[in-house]
């Protein structure tokens, strides 16, 4: 079987706590192990945050978020038409106790099998994605 979520929501952090809200409901009527939901949950969060913080510094904007679930695997973009920015030229930030911001990369990156970035992407804005393999295989109803 295989699983296809698609919406496109405001950018604003209202709705980043209703996507959290939806991809774990959704993840966890398809089975999906809770410890690896979690993390998958929490690294689109902070996907969406940084859309919110940063994409449409002067306007309203939208974000589309796609999760594709397969019994073995996840991937899960979030895309904006923001300002976009430039992933390697961007200051690395301490990571710590004490770090406030400039985080949301290096935390996504220790919740999922990967994350890649793509800004500017090839309409404008950035597209993030995210996969996650699954120790023990979802949709198995």
């Amino acid at each position: 079987m295989h699983l296809c979520l698609d919406v496109t929501l405001p950018a604003t952090y209202e709705f980043v706590r209703t996507t959290r809200k939806i991809v774990a409901s959704y993840l966890e009527e398809a089975g999906v192990d809770s410890g690896q939901a979690s993390d998958l949950v929490l690294a689109i969060g902070e996907a969406c945050s940084n859309v919110v913080q940063h994409a449409f510094p002067e306007r309203d904007g939208t974000f589309r978020l796609i999760l594709d679930l397969r019994p073995e695997e996840i991937v899960v973009e979030i895309t904006d038409a923001g300002v976009g920015f430039e992933p390697f030229e961007q200051a690395v930030a301490p990571f710590g106790r004490l770090a406030v911001s400039g985080r949301g990369i290096e935390i996504m990156r220790r919740l999922v099998t990967t994350v890649e970035v793509q800004s500017p992407a090839p309409l404008g804005g950035t597209r993030v994605r995210l996969r996650q393999r699954l120790s023990v295989p979802a949709l198995q109803a």
